[in-house]
């Protein structure tokens, strides 16, 4: 099937030649679902051949507008200023060219992403959506298979009715204790309403941020994190326009974490025997797994 609508696909690159042939591979998939589509790309002072790959990507591609960012101080700024500034000269070279998508698609230039999850969440969202965001998750490898286990993108995240924290800042260990509920949520629902979120992929009807800027907005609650994440004062903004949501099929995969790093992570956001018998299964299922693609009997 073809969506009659246009898109932009959107994304930042940087340092990732290993994941980027495969990245752009989908995103060529994924325009193929649109009646029409355009790239915007923004990339921020590559040293390894990130910059070749993207040129020579834009020069057999139609439709594809490639910015490079090239500021000798920009590197010396905080992080949320950098991820502002770079995110709104994504958003500035769509209006820019004049371009006018139904949706605006945003998605992290080295994640592993599912073409397909993007299509079916599209298919069956609520009516009321002004943006669906991506289920990322850490993972576990075992040999080439990835097994989800952790939801990612606390820093973004802001549940829709509150339940831990104070508005929209957090602390660190707020943000950690979300983890479980978000997860047990997701189990229930497949679209789960939020205030803000992200997990690497992002689609927005483009009437809901056609007007809107990323700015950096202070965390006065938290010793670890001066700044908000810069999508929490943006998605502010697109609430205006309709309801958003985390979307359970919309599967991205973050990055690889270790198993003292998930045990860990458990324990912060749970602390129960209950969790502790749920982290033995999940062990269980690695370690047969493992035995089976080394060819080993149990």
């Amino acid at each position: 099937m073809k969506f009659r609508k246009k898109v932009a696909v959107v994304f930042l690159a940087r340092d990732c030649e290993k994941t980027l042939p495969a990245f752009l591979k989908k995103t060529e998939h994924l325009r193929l679902y649109f009646e029409d589509s355009s790239v915007f790309i923004v990339e921020n002072g590559s040293r390894d051949r990130t910059r070749n790959i993207l040129r020579t990507y834009c020069e057999s591609h139609t439709n594809v507008r490639l910015f490079f960012f090239d500021d000798s101080n920009f590197d010396k700024l905080p992080r949320i200023e950098k991820m502002t500034i770079l995110r709104n000269k994504c958003l500035e070279l769509v209006r820019e060219r004049g371009y006018t998508p139904d949706y605006y698609i945003i998605i992290d230039g080295d994640l592993d992403y599912d073409v397909e999850s993007i299509v079916k969440t599209l298919q069956n969202a609520p009516a009321d959506w002004a943006a669906l965001f991506a289920n990322g998750r850490y993972f576990l490898k075992v040999g080439p298979i990835h097994i989800p286990v952790l939801y990612y993108d606390l820093f973004a995240y802001l549940p829709e009715p509150p339940v831990i924290g104070v508005g929209d800042c957090m602390t660190q260990d707020e943000m950690l204790r979300l983890r479980r509920f978000t997860q047990q949520a997701l189990r229930k629902k497949r679209y789960l309403p939020c205030r803000s979120a992200f997990g690497g992929l992002g689609i927005y009807r483009y009437d809901a941020v056609k007007d809107l800027r990323y700015v950096v907005e202070e965390n006065k609650r938290s010793p670890e994190f001066d700044h908000l994440c810069e999508h929490i004062p943006f998605n502010r903004g697109v609430l205006k326009h309709g309801v958003l949501y985390v979307c359970c099929d919309m599967k991205v995969d973050y990055e690889p974490v270790g198993f003292k790093v998930l045990i860990g992570a458990f324990l912060v956001g749970h602390g129960k025997e209950k969790e502790l018998q749920i982290i033995r299964r999940i062990y269980r299922k690695v370690i047969t797994l493992r035995d089976k693609i080394n060819g080993r009997s149990e």
